[in-house]
C-alpha cells in the first residue's frame, strides 16, 4: 500500500476515460461545518537548494516537498531550511501553480502588464505569477472589490481549487456549492493521499507541497459542452513543465552512470533526478511512465502513469523454469486461474532485478506476480516476487560507512540486508522510511541476488498479557493470551513459554507470534537457585523435639530474592561439592524435596565476557566465543560477594539483583538461558574486573617516530603514528626495572619508519588507563607471511589464512596498500575486497585486531595488503 488519505466519498482511482462535472455527495461533518466564500490562490519562498531541507526531514510530507524543490516548483530559503509549517501566501502560491504548469517563463514576460487587480503592483516579484495565473483561470480576485490580497495567507480549501483549476476543471461545471464541489472533485481525483482535509484553516507550505505533488501524476482534462461532463486532454499535470513523453520502465534501478532504462534505451538522468509520489523506481518495473526532461535532454522527473485496469495481480498457480516464449504464465487471482502467453517482447523481473538469461527466469509455486497487459493484451512484462526473509525481528540500522553499505540488522535466518534509496518501506501497510523501523518490529523482506533489500514490510503488532493456555496444533505451540489463541511460527520461542507467566509478544501481519520477551516469568521459574551449602546427614531436631537425620540445604532462591535454609530426607548422594553451582529445585507442591542438578552451572567456571552490545553479550566458555541475548526482562545477579579467594563459598555468601550495565569486558559471568540456549533468562556477575575495562583502545597505524621528552619532573615516552592520513602521539610506558613487559620505548627506537613499518598498540599493564605498553610490530618491509584474504562484502567482514576468527571492518580500521615498489597508500575496505577477489600469490596480509566486538567478529585494528607484482 501507498500512503492513504482521509476519505469523503471514495471514487474509481483509475485513470477515467470521461469525467462528469460533479454528482451531489454526502459531506463529513467536518466540512459542512464551513461554508467559506473566497477566491482562490498558491504560494512559495525564494532561494533555492538541491538537498533535503533539514527541517523537513521525517516530515510526512518530505517526499512532497524533495519532489518539488527538485522540480524547481518550490524553493526553499537561503540557510537551507524549508519551514513546513510556516503559513502560505496568494502571491505564493500563485508562484508555485504558474511553475507547477510550466508557465514561468511566461510570468517573467508579464513582469512589467499591468496587473487586473488594484493592490498588486508592476514588477514586483509576484507580479507576472499573478497576471499568468489570472489570465488562465487558475485564481480569481475578491468579488466586487478588484483586489487579489497578494500577501494574505491563503486558506486550505483555496488551495484545492486553484490545483483543481490547474488540471482543468471549471468550479462552475462542479456540482455542489463551493468550496465542496471542488473538494469532493480532488478527494475523487486521489488529491488527498497523505493530507489531513481541513477546510477553514489556513495552509501551510507542507500541505501545499503535498497537494501540489499529488496533483502532478493526474491527468488533464477539458469540459465538452455538448456531452456535459470533463474528457481527457491528454497528458498528466508534470507534462507541462515541459518535454515529456510516456515510456515503459525497462529497469527498476539505475545503472553505475545513473542512467535510467526507458522502453529498453539508456537515458541520462537529472543531477535532480527524482520519481514523483514518493515512489521508488524499485516499484515500477515494467510500469508506463511519464519522463520529463529537462532543458538538456536529461530525464528530471518520472511519474507513474500505468493503467489499473492493464495489471493482473496474484500468486503463480504453477511453478516457473527457464521461461521462454511461448510458454504459459498461470496467476490465481482469487478463485480464478487466467493464463498468460509469453511474447519476445516480453519482459521479466524478479526480486526487483530484470532477467536477460532463460535459465534464470524461474519462480515458485505461490510467488506473488503481477502481470502487465498491453492494449492488444499482449504480455509486456512479469514481475515476481519470492520473499526469502520472513518473520526477521529488526535490531538496528547502520549507516552507510566510508567502504559499507547502509543495512539493518535482523534477528533470523539473516544477520544483515543493505538497503538504499531504492528500498521501499512499508510499516503496518503505510509508507515509511528505515528511519522509522524500531527494535522488535517484524519484518518480511524481499532482497535481490545481491542482498539488497528491495522492500520491506514491517509490522509493529505486540499484545502483552498472561498465558492461560498452552496447546500443540500441528507440531507447533498454540498460546491463549487475553482469551485469544496465537500460533507460535518459530516453533521455539526464546525465552519459552510458561502458563501464568506474563509476556509481550511480537506479532506477524497475519497475527503469529514471532518473539517473545518476560515480563513476570512463569510457574517454571520457582525452581531457580544457587547452592550455597550442602551438610549430608544432618542431626536436626524435629518440631516434636525428636532428633532426625536430615540433608541441610542453604541456597539463594531467585523467586524469592533471598537465602533460604531447608531440609531434606536423609539418605540423598551427598552434593556438598555442589556447592556453588546453579541449580532447580524440585518440588512437592510448596515444599522443596530434592535437587535437580540436570544442567548445573558452576558459577566458579572462568567464563570470560568478550563484549557486550546493546542486545547481546559474547562470552568465552572453555575456549569458545558465544552469543546471548539479553533484553530488559533479563534478570542479573551480582555474585561477587558468592566466592573467596580460594574458589570456595564464603560463609557469608551473598547475592543481590543488579543491571546488565554492572556487566562489562572482561568480567566472569556465568549465563542460563532458556530452552533454545540463545535468550538469557539470567546472568550472574561472579568476578568484576574492572581494571580491563579501563584499558586504552588498541591503536594502530604507520609507523613515523618514538619521543622523550625530558623534563625537571621526570621523562616521558611517546609514539607518533600516521593513522587515518593524520600523525598522531600516543603515550608509552618506561620502567627499567618493570616486569612483565619489555622496555618499549627502547624497542621502538630500533624501528626505521623508511622501512614501512606498521605497528599495533595496547594496554595491558596492572593500572590500565594511561599509557600504551605493548607494541605488536605488524609489517614491516621484507616480512611474508603467505597470509591470504577472504572478504564478504555485504556485511564488511574478513579472514585472513594463518590468523584465528573474523574480522569486521569499522570506521576505525586502518587499511593500508602497499604496491610493488613498497609505495604506501590508505586504503579501504574495497582494498580488502579487491585483494580477496585475486590470485593470493600476487600478495601477503597482515592484520591486528582490535578492541571491539560486533556479534562474532572482531574489529580490525590495523590490515597491511602487499602486493608482489
Amino acid at each position: 500500500m501507498r500512503e492513504t488519505s482521509n476519505s469523503l466519498s471514495k471514487q474509481n482511482s483509475q485513470q477515467p476515460k470521461h469525467f462528469r462535472g460533479g454528482e451531489k455527495k454526502v459531506m463529513k461533518k467536518s466540512l459542512l461545518a464551513f461554508v467559506l466564500a473566497f477566491s482562490l490562490v498558491l504560494s512559495v519562498a525564494v532561494p533555492a537548494f538541491a538537498a533535503t531541507p533539514s527541517d523537513a526531514v521525517g516530515k510526512k510530507e518530505q517526499s512532497a516537498i524533495e519532489e518539488l524543490v527538485a522540480l524547481g516548483i518550490i524553493n526553499g530559503y537561503a540557510d537551507g531550511s524549508f519551514k513546513p509549517d510556516n503559513n502560505i501566501t496568494r502571491a505564493e502560491l500563485a508562484k508555485i501553480v504558474v511553475s507547477a504548469t510550466g508557465g514561468a517563463s511566461a510570468a517573467a514576460l508579464m513582469q512589467n502588464v499591468k496587473p487586473q487587480f488594484k493592490d498588486v503592483k508592476v514588477n514586483e516579484w509576484y507580479t507576472g505569477f499573478i497576471n499568468v495565473a489570472a489570465t488562465k483561470g487558475y485564481i480569481f480576485g475578491d468579488a466586487g472589490t478588484g483586489k487579489f490580497r497578494p500577501n494574505d495567507n491563503i486558506k486550505f480549501e483555496e488551495v484545492v481549487a486553484i490545483i483543481i483549476r490547474a488540471l482543468g476543471y471549471n468550479d462552475k461545471n462542479l456540482l455542489g456549492s463551493w468550496p465542496y464541489n471542488v473538494l469532493v472533485k480532488a478527494e475523487d481525483i486521489e488529491l488527498f493521499k497523505n493530507v489531513d482535509i481541513k477546510p477553514g484553516t489556513l495552509a501551510t507550505r507542507a500541505v501545499v507541497a503535498q497537494v501540489t505533488s499529488n496533483g502532478l501524476s493526474q491527468p488533464l482534462v477539458k469540459w465538452d459542452a455538448e456531452k456535459q461532463y470533463y474528457v481527457a486532454a491528454g497528458g498528466i499535470l508534470i507534462s507541462k513543465l515541459g518535454t515529456s513523453q510516456e515510456y515503459i520502465l525497462t529497469s527498476p534501478k539505475l545503472d553505475s552512470a545513473k542512467k535510467v532504462q526507458l522502453n529498453a534505451q539508456d537515458f541520462l538522468t537529472s543531477d535532480k533526478f527524482i520519481v514523483t509520489g514518493g515512489k521508488k523506481l524499485s516499484e515500477l518495473a515494467g510500469h508506463v511512465v511519464n519522463a520529463l526532461l529537462d532543458k538538456n535532454n536529461r530525464v528530471l522527473a518520472l511519474t507513474d502513469t500505468q493503467p489499473a485496469e492493464d495489471v493482473v495481480s496474484g500468486k503463480l498457480d504453477a511453478a516457473i523454469a527457464d521461461y521462454n516464449v511461448g510458454n504459459v504464465v498461470k496467476v490465481k487471482v482469487g478463485d480464478d486461474v487466467k493464463e498468460y502467453t509469453v511474447s519476445t517482447a516480453t519482459y521479466f523481473y524478479k526480486n526487483g532485478e530484470k532477467i536477460a538469461t532463460i535459465t534464470d527466469k524461474d519462480a515458485a509455486k505461490d510467488a506473488t506476480v503481477q502481470v502487465f497487459l498491453n492494449n492488444d493484451v499482449q504480455v509486456r512484462a512479469i514481475v515476481v516476487k519470492e520473499y526469502d526473509v520472513n518473520n526477521a525481528v529488526f535490531t538496528k540500522y547502520i549507516e552507510k560507512g566510508s567502504s559499507a553499505s547502509a543495512r539493518i540488522q535482523i534477528e533470523g535466518s539473516v544477520a544483515f540486508v543493505n538497503v538504499n534509496d531504492n528500498t521501499v518501506v512499508t510499516l503496518n501497510g503505510e509508507a515509511a522510511k528505515v528511519a522509522d523501523l524500531k527494535e522488535n518490529d517484524v519484518l518480511k523482506v524481499l532482497r535481490n541476488s545481491s542482498n539488497e533489500a528491495v522492500e520491506i514490510n514491517a509490522n509493529r503488532d505486540v499484545v502483552s498479557g498472561k498465558v492461560t493456555a498452552i496447546e500443540t496444533v500441528k507440531n507447533q505451540p498454540v498460546y491463549t493470551v487475553n482469551g485469544t489463541s496465537y500460533k507460535d511460527v518459530r516453533g521455539v520461542l526464546n525465552p519459552s513459554v510458561a502458563i501464568d507467566g506474563e509476556y509481550k509478544f511480537f506479532l506477524n501481519a497475519d497475527k503469529e507470534i514471532v518473539k517473545v520477551s518476560v515480563v513476570t516469568p512463569g510457574a517454571q521459574d520457582n525452581n531457580v537457585a544457587v547452592l550455597f551449602e550442602y551438610l549430608n546427614n544432618k542431626d536436626v531436631v524435629n518440631s516434636k523435639g525428636i532428633v532426625e537425620t536430615k540433608d541441610v540445604v542453604t541456597y539463594y532462591s531467585v523467586k524469592e530474592d533471598k537465602i533460604v535454609t531447608v531440609q531434606l530426607d536423609s539418605a540423598k548422594a551427598d552434593r556438598s561439592a555442589d556447592a556453588g553451582k546453579y541449580v532447580k529445585l524440585v518440588f512437592d507442591g510448596d515444599k522443596v524435596v530434592d535437587l535437580n542438578l540436570v544442567g548445573a552451572q558452576n558459577l566458579k567456571d572462568v567464563n570470560t565476557v568478550e563484549d557486550k552490545t546493546a542486545t547481546t553479550v559474547k562470552v568465552k566458555i572453555a575456549s569458545v566465543d558465544k552469543t546471548f541475548s539479553y533484553n530488559g526482562n533479563t534478570i542479573v545477579f551480582d555474585a561477587t560477594g558468592v566466592f573467596n579467594a580460594a574458589g570456595n563459598v564464603k560463609d557469608d555468601a551473598k547475592i543481590v539483583k543488579t543491571t546488565i550495565d554492572k556487566v562489562t569486558k572482561s568480567d566472569q559471568v556465568t549465563v542460563v538461558t532458556d530452552a533454545g540456549n540463545y535468550y538469557a533468562q539470567y546472568i550472574f556477575l561472579v568476578k568484576d574486573n574492572e581494571t580491563a575495562e579501563n584499558r586504552l583502545p588498541v591503536a594502530a597505524g604507520k609507523f613515523v617516530t618514538v619521543n622523550k621528552v625530558q623534563t625537571a619532573s621526570g621523562s616521558t615516552y611517546s609514539v607518533k603514528l600516521k593513522v587515518s592520513g593524520e600523525e598522531k602521539s600516543f603515550p608509552i610506558a618506561w620502567d627499567a626495572a618493570a616486569t612483565g613487559y619489555t622496555d618499549l620505548y627502547s624497542k621502538l627506537l630500533t624501528l626505521n619508519a623508511d622501512d614501512n613499518v606498521f605497528v599495533a598498540l595496547s594496554d595491558s599493564s596492572a593500572a590500565p588507563g594511561t599509557k600504551y605498553n605493548t607494541a605488536d610490530v605488524v609489517y614491516v618491509k621484507g616480512q611474508t607471511a603467505n597470509n591470504a584474504l577472504t572478504a564478504d562484502s555485504n556485511y564488511g567482514t574478513f579472514t585472513v589464512s594463518n590468523t584465528a576468527g573474523s574480522f569486521i571492518h569499522t570506521d576505525k580500521t586502518q587499511v593500508f596498500v602497499i604496491d610493488k615498489n613498497d609505495n604506501v597508500s590508505v586504503g579501504g575496505f574495497v582494498d580488502i575486497a579487491n585483494a580477496a577477489s585475486v590470485n593470493a600469490a600476487n600478495y601477503d596480509a597482515f592484520v591486528a585486531a582490535g578492541s571491539a566486538h560486533l556479534g562474532n567478529n572482531t574489529e580490525g585494528a590495523i590490515v597491511v595488503i602487499k602486493y608482489f607484482n
